[in-house]
C-alpha cells in the first residue's frame, strides 16, 4: 500500500517544479528542428520531461484532446491528458496508482528512461467516459542541454483490435453456429425418423437464434462505440425477464453440466432498454460460466429500492490482483488475445446508455459478484 510519504504504487511520484517546467519548454522552444520532427510524426505525438510530464506536443495530439493549445495539457502526464479513468484516482496522478503497475504505457515510459534507447510498446487504456483506447507507441530517451526529455510517437491500432476481435470470436462463432445448422440440416435430410426430425429442428431454432444474437451483438457493440446506438426504453416484469435470461443462457455448451440459480426474484416492473440490459446480464453470465467448474452452479438475481435495482451475478471462481485491475479495458482477457470485449461493453451499455454503474468485487470467501444498478425508469 502506498504510504503517505510514498504517494505511489509504482512510477515515481515526483513532479518538476512550475520554474522546472517553464525551463524545459524554453529548452524545447530553442530547438526548432525538434519542433518541425514532431509535427512531422505521422500521429499523435509528445514530449515529456523526467518526471513524465508533457511538455510539448503535435498540432494531432491537441485534436485528439480536443484542446487548441498546448498550454492546456503542459505539466500533465499522458493519462491524465487521455482522462485515463484510473489517473484521477491514483496518489500523485498518472503511474502511480494500483492499476499503473500494468498500464503498458506508464512501463514503456520507464524502461526508456532506464535504457536510453528506442522502446516499443502497446496499451490499453479506458477513459472516464468509457471511451476505449488501444494505442501502439515508440518511445525514445534524449539529453538536451543536460536535461533528459522523451519523444513519445503514437498510433491508434483500436481498428487492428476491432478486427482481431472479430476474427478470432466473432467469425468463430458464427462459423461454428452455421456449421452446426448445416450438419444438422444435411442429418434431416438423409434420415426419415420422425422424432429425428423434430429434435433436430428444435435444435436448428436454437441455433438460428443464437445465429441472430451473435451478429446483433456486434452490431450493438459497434453502433455503442460510434455513439450513435439507440435505446428504446419499454416496461417489463423483473422476475418474467431473470427466468428468461435462465431460460437462455442455461441451453448453451458454457453452462453444460454447471447450473444457473436464481436467488431473488422481485415481481417489479421497471422501464429501461430491454435488450441492452439483456446483453450486459448475458455477458456477465457468459464470463461467470466459463469460470465456473463443471457441477458448480452460478447465482443470479435483483434486488429494488424506490429508484433501481441491481441486478447481481455470483460464482465461486476468485479473481487476481492482475485481473481485477484490468477488467473492463476493451482488449483485455485472462483467456488470451483476440478476447475481453464482453465486460467491456457491458460497462460501455451501462454507464453511457443505460444511465447506470456495474462494479464487482472478488474474495476467497465470497468468490466474484458483478452488479449492475439500473434506474427503475429510464427517461426515453
Amino acid at each position: 500500500m502506498a504510504s503517505s510519504a510514498q504517494l505511489t504504487y509504482f512510477a515515481p511520484p515526483e513532479r518538476a517544479s512550475k520554474a522546472e517546467l517553464t525551463q524545459a519548454v524554453h529548452v524545447i522552444d530553442r530547438l526548432y528542428s525538434v519542433r518541425d520532427l514532431l509535427e512531422a510524426v505521422p500521429g499523435p505525438a509528445i514530449i515529456l520531461n523526467l518526471q513524465r510530464q508533457i511538455i510539448a506536443a503535435n498540432q494531432r495530439f491537441l485534436r485528439i484532446m480536443q484542446v487548441r493549445h498546448v498550454e492546456e495539457v503542459l505539466g500533465m502526464r499522458p493519462g491524465e491528458a487521455l482522462h485515463c479513468r484510473w489517473a484521477e484516482s491514483a496518489p500523485s496522478g498518472c503511474g502511480t496508482g494500483q492499476a499503473c503497475q500494468y498500464c503498458d504505457f506508464v512501463k514503456t515510459l520507464l524502461v526508456a528512461l532506464s535504457e536510453h534507447e528506442l522502446v516499443t510498446g502497446e496499451c490499453r487504456l479506458l477513459t472516464r467516459t468509457g471511451a476505449a483506447l488501444d494505442l501502439e507507441m515508440a518511445v525514445t530517451h534524449n539529453v538536451f542541454d543536460e536535461m533528459i526529455f522523451l519523444f513519445v510517437g503514437m498510433r491508434d491500432v483500436g481498428a487492428e483490435k476491432r478486427r482481431e476481435v472479430l476474427e478470432r470470436t466473432f467469425f468463430h462463432d458464427v462459423l461454428n453456429t452455421a456449421g452446426g445448422i448445416q450438419g444438422l440440416l444435411t442429418l434431416m435430410t438423409m434420415d426419415n425418423n420422425r422424432e429425428v426430425k423434430d429434435e433436430s429442428f428444435q435444435r436448428l431454432q436454437k441455433l438460428s437464434s443464437l445465429l441472430i444474437e451473435e451478429i446483433q451483438s456486434q452490431r450493438q457493440l459497434l453502433a455503442a462505440e460510434n455513439n450513435v446506438l439507440m435505446v428504446e426504453p419499454q416496461p417489463f416484469r423483473l422476475d418474467g425477464w431473470l427466468c428468461n435470461l435462465v431460460d437462455i443462457y442455461e441451453k448453451q455448451p458454457l453452462a453444460n453440466n454447471k447450473q444457473i440459480i436464481i436467488t431473488s426474484m422481485p415481481t417489479t416492473t421497471m422501464r429501461t432498454d430491454q435488450t441492452l440490459l439483456s446483453r450486459v446480464i448475458g455477458n456477465l453470465l457468459k464470463n461467470a460460466l466459463e469460470a465456473t467448474e463443471p457441477g458448480g452452479r452460478v447465482d443470479l438475481g435483483a434486488k429494488v429500492n424506490n429508484r433501481e435495482a441491481t441486478i447481481f451475478v455470483h460464482n465461486d471462481a476468485v479473481l487476481d490482483e492482475s485481473t481485477s485491475l484490468q477488467l473492463f479495458q476493451r482488449s483485455f482477457s485472462s483467456k488470451g488475445s483476440g478476447r475481453g470485449v464482453g465486460l467491456y461493453s457491458a460497462q460501455l451499455f451501462t454507464e453511457r446508455f443505460l444511465g447506470g454503474k456495474i462494479s464487482f468485487r472478488s474474495s476467497a470467501d465470497d468468490g466474484t459478484v458483478f452488479e449492475v444498478r439500473i434506474p427503475i425508469v429510464l427517461q426515453a
